[in-house]
């Protein structure tokens, strides 16, 4: 490689450093093909040849990066460029001098927001490397789920020993496919993912939210592919692998970025808490498949954003001491997401969703000899189980008519967590975390108030810019908690008259669903202590169930929770049974 050579050559003048000679004598010495990558240059106030473009699921083109904010050089692999899909490395320039770090500070912005792209279009990349030419001097760059890092200046025109360093890394780069940040054991192959040793294809993303330092969740319908091609390792195929009955109703799998929790904490990472959900036999959760497969591994072990390759170290600065983040594969039988029906769900059907869904929650919460608090109650992590859902327990949609996913944030029945005890999704958090002072743990109670705010934000009509935070239906429940209500009291009816103008007509309508509605309201919001025993979190949670009951004529609400409380008694007395083996073999 001669690149770097040339550049230390050209000397120290300006004009050598204009984007338009610069990219010459990249292009120059650089060749197009670079063994199994090629370089694209971005020509200043030009447009681009034009890039194949490919599209998502649904149909969507993917932005290419000339059509947002491009990079000025790019390594990619494959013969032509694909949006963001087979970025390696991407470069910056600028002809300003380094020396003004705000200006320094800028290009490594823009590279970020580049690198973001890439992520966004590669989830199950690791780590992204990048080279800033900012006169006269480089950079190496380093993006992870975790970590943001830049190199100290490499003085690659002055300094002959700053040249080598940079062309070794370049080198290295070129030379090792296996070390450039994608991860090879969930990695693609023309959309299809590898998990747990098969090939899945990816029928329909259901949810995707691409944040770079946070969870970065996707989740997406599969099915095994027919291929019985194996991959170069000898690998097997789907057919071959060691094969579980999949639910007939499809599986979705949740690729993630969790974080990885302190050692010795409770089990916080989602994987963790299914295992403990599913060894205590609680019913009606959708069916997870391959737990023991869910954290992703590679020849190096589990997949953390804990290292750099080790053809960087030499030029990176040591690691922070944030938390590192490991990647998670989740496969759970596919149900009907809340979010999806809502807006056409009736009144009955709507109570019965989230009366069953509390019923799963109380049997995560009450079951395990450590239970859990779920923490992020919303329309979102609210399912629908379909006729041929399978769901744990042995039970079937028949029994329950709403579910819980997405775990992630559970924490365990005495409200402690590693992470802020008020966190949840915006618009469905209980307002009491700040109405009775500073709250230093969640309760049963806070996720019952998540409970009620799913029902009263699906009632509402708002417009569709208003955000969650922002409704009537927080609104209203915000304007409630300050009162401080006693417990002989009740929610005034100028508070349900002013939520009243926003509510869909079939609802504001429905007497019956109106008075079942300001009954819940009364058990939740009446007689509220920041002081609360969990005794009395429960007598709360099981008036609750009351009053589900009493709309729809049954006692299946507060029959289900006792029999919970008696299971978990004569465990107790019992001293508990040994725990249920998960993941072997077919599931009955």
């Amino acid at each position: 490689m001669v690149l770097l050579d040339g550049l230390f050559l050209i000397g120290k003048s300006q004009k050598a450093w204009s984007q338009t000679k610069f990219g010459i004598h990249m292009r120059q010495e650089l060749p197009h093909q670079v063994g199994d990558l090629s370089l694209v240059y971005s020509k200043p106030n030009r447009q681009r040849a034009t890039i194949k473009k490919r599209r998502d699921n649904n149909g969507v083109a993917i932005p290419s990066p000339q059509s947002q904010s491009q990079p000025d050089f790019a390594l990619f692999h494959g013969p032509s460029l694909v949006g963001w899909t087979n970025v390696e490395l991407l470069m910056e320039h600028s002809s300003k001098s380094y020396t003004d770090t705000t200006h320094v500070n800028e290009v490594h912005n823009k590279w970020c927001k580049n690198a973001e792209q890439v992520f966004r279009y590669q989830p199950f990349r690791r780590f992204l490397l990048g080279i800033l030419f900012i006169r006269p001097v480089a950079y190496i760059s380093y993006l992870d789920h975790t970590e943001n890092v830049l190199s100290s200046p490499l003085l690659i025109m002055q300094e002959r020993s700053h040249t080598i360093l940079l062309q070794e890394f370049l080198t290295a780069f070129i030379a090792q496919p296996d070390h450039r940040g994608q991860n090879l054991d969930a990695r693609e192959r023309d959309g299809d993912i590898y998990f747990a040793q098969s090939w899945w294809h990816e029928i329909d993303v259901l949810y995707y939210k691409p944040l770079i330092h946070s969870r970065h969740v996707r989740v997406a319908v599969v099915e095994p592919t027919k291929d019985l091609a194996s991959t170069n390792q000898g690998q097997k195929s789907s057919s071959e692998s060691d094969a579980v009955e999949l639910s007939a109703s499809g599986v979705v799998m949740k690729t993630s970025w969790e974080y990885i929790p302190p050692v010795g904490a409770p089990p916080s990472t989602e994987v963790d808490i299914l295992k403990v959900l599913f060894e205590a036999n609680v019913k009606g959760l959708p069916y997870p498949y391959y737990l023991d497969k869910a954290v992703v591994g590679d020849s190096h072990g589990t997949v953390t954003t804990a290292r750099f390759p080790d053809y960087v170290t030499h030029a990176l600065p040591a690691k922070s001491n944030g938390r590192s983040r490991q990647l998670t594969q989740v496969m759970l039988s596919y149900c009907q997401p809340l979010t999806s029906i809502v807006t056409s769900v009736d009144s009955r059907m709507l109570m019965r969703i989230v009366r069953d869904a509390a019923i799963v929650y109380y049997d995560a919460y009450i079951s395990p000899d450590h239970g859990f608090l779920h923490g992020d109650i919303s329309p979102g992590n609210i399912v629908i189980p379909l006729p041929n859902s399978a769901l744990t327990g042995g039970i079937t949609s028949e029994d329950r008519a709403g579910s819980l996913i997405d775990w992630n944030l559970a924490i365990d029945a005495n409200g402690m967590t590693n992470s802020h005890p008020t966190g949840g999704t915006p618009g469905y958090t209980s307002p009491w975390f700040h109405s009775l002072g500073t709250i230093t743990c969640r309760r049963l109670a806070h996720d019952m108030d998540s409970f009620f705010l799913v029902l009263l934000q699906s009632i509402s009509v708002v417009p569709n810019e208003l955000r969650a935070e922002h409704c009537p239906a927080m609104k209203f429940l915000k304007a409630v908690a300050d009162l401080h209500l006693g417990p002989e009291q009740s929610i005034p009816q100028s508070l349900w008259t002013s939520l009243e103008a926003f509510m869909a007509r079939k609802f504001a309508e429905d007497i019956k669903f109106l008075i079942c509605m300001k009954k819940l309201g009364n058990v939740l919001c009446t007689g509220r202590r920041i002081d609360e025993t969990v005794e009395e979190d429960r007598i709360r949670f099981r008036e609750c169930m009351k009053v589900f009951d009493s709309y729809f004529g049954d006692y299946k609400g507060e029959t289900e929770c006792k029999n919970l409380e008696i299971q978990r008694s004569e465990r107790e007395d019992q001293n508990a049974s040994p725990p249920i083996q998960y993941m072997s073999g077919r599931r009955k």
